[in-house]
């Protein structure tokens, strides 16, 4: 069982020192500190060890009442007690009434009370570090409910998207590449703990993502139909977004596409948007002759910023970005593939392949098991 030390916390060094004797033992660990900077100095460094912080109020420059609060918001679990003369009184009841304290002591003290509201406060430590641990235990799981229903609502809903083609194999290679075993989702808040409201939120969010997702991909009755003939270096250059400065480096022998032109000039902006990153306007694109699944000819348009560190904007796990997601479907719609470009934990673009003839790749469906492997991963995840 974890040993939680306590924090003393006073400008006159004799009580400093009387405190430590008086009170410190193997059971009892105490750090010392002699004014409100050089506390935050031991909390910064010690605060995991530390279970109450017990402190004088009238010091130089910063008073305990200012300690306090500043351990409220920064070190939660931490017991704080207030210790001072009768003539502060006030200012202590005052600082307990706004939950800034659990208890003021006065002084002098009765060394054996002092124990005992040093030890009672320790134990009210443990039990909030363990609510804590129950409450995060808890959401947790709710977590990983919300994420295997948006696993389930991606996949019904490229069941019913019926105007792109390939909607289930893109999905799974969405999921596949944005769903990892190392990913740490935001945690609910635990005010959002009541099964009715988030199961309207979520609703609410998919109907949106569908509605969105419909928007981008433009349903229409020419939906397969690849008929503008173009140069990847022309397809790109049509579709460079507003405000984005974009470099294409094309190799020989790479050949013309046969595209959507409205799908394709979309899927080319949002790529370069999200290749760019929320910080960066320059993309550069890389073009190269390829094959697509062994057999179609096919070009590679890799989209990257070289001065990139950060993720590309929208590959927050299942936090779905229509815009992400859609860059996918428009994609395989084509007969084509999308996947992440990566240097090493960082994402630094991605990598577009497009058959030079769409009509001639087959529609297919994702490699047997891919659900099972995204389910796994989700069960998997810390």
């Amino acid at each position: 069982m974890t040993t939680y030390a306590v924090l003393y916390v006073d400008d006159e060094e004799k009580a400093l020192k009387y405190f430590r004797r008086a009170v410190a033992d193997e059971a009892l660990p105490v750090h010392i500190a002699s004014s409100v900077s050089e506390a935050l100095e031991v909390l910064e460094v010690h605060g995991e060890e530390i279970g109450v912080l017990l402190t004088d109020q009238r010091m130089p420059g910063q008073t305990g009442v200012d300690l306090l609060r500043r351990v409220r918001e920064d070190w939660p679990e931490i017991v704080r007690l207030l210790t001072t003369a009768y003539s502060d009184l006030d200012e202590a009841i005052e600082a307990v009434n706004r939950g800034e304290i659990f208890r003021y002591i006065t002084k002098p003290w009765d060394i054996r009370q002092l124990r005992t509201e040093l030890r009672q406060a320790l134990e009210i430590h443990r039990l909030r570090l363990e609510r804590s641990l129950l409450l995060e235990e808890k959401l947790s799981v709710w977590q990983r409910l919300i994420e295997v229903n948006r696993v389930r609502d991606l996949v019904v809903m490229a069941g019913s998207f019926t105007h792109i083609r390939n909607a289930m194999t893109a999905v799974a290679a969405y999921l596949e590449d944005n769903v990892t075993a190392s990913y740490r989702g935001r945690l609910i808040a635990p005010e959002q703990l009541d099964l009715w409201s988030l199961t309207e939120t979520e609703i609410r969010r998919t109907l949106g993502l569908v509605d969105a997702l419909i928007h981008i991909t433009e349903p229409n009755e020419t939906r397969d139909a690849f008929d503008a003939q173009t140069t990847p270096r022309r397809l790109i250059e049509g579709a460079v977004p507003s405000g984005c400065q974009v470099s294409v480096q094309e190799v020989d022998g790479v050949q013309p596409v046969l595209v959507n032109a409205s799908l394709a000039h979309s899927l080319v902006a949002s790529l370069c948007r999200m290749s760019a990153g929320s910080d960066e306007t320059a993309v550069e694109v890389l073009c190269e002759p390829g094959r697509l699944y062994g057999e179609s000819a096919a070009t590679t348009m890799t989209f990257f910023s070289p001065s990139n560190s950060q993720a590309p904007e929208g590959t927050s796990g299942l936090d779905v970005v229509p815009e992400h997601l859609s860059a996918y479907l428009i994609a395989y719609h084509h007969g084509g593939s999308l996947q992440p470009v990566l240097d090493g934990s960082i994402q630094k673009g991605f990598r577009l392949i497009l058959p030079t003839e769409p009509a001639a790749v087959p529609e297919w469906q994702p490699v047997e098991g891919w659900l099972e492997r995204i389910l796994a991963r989700l069960e998997r995840w810390e």
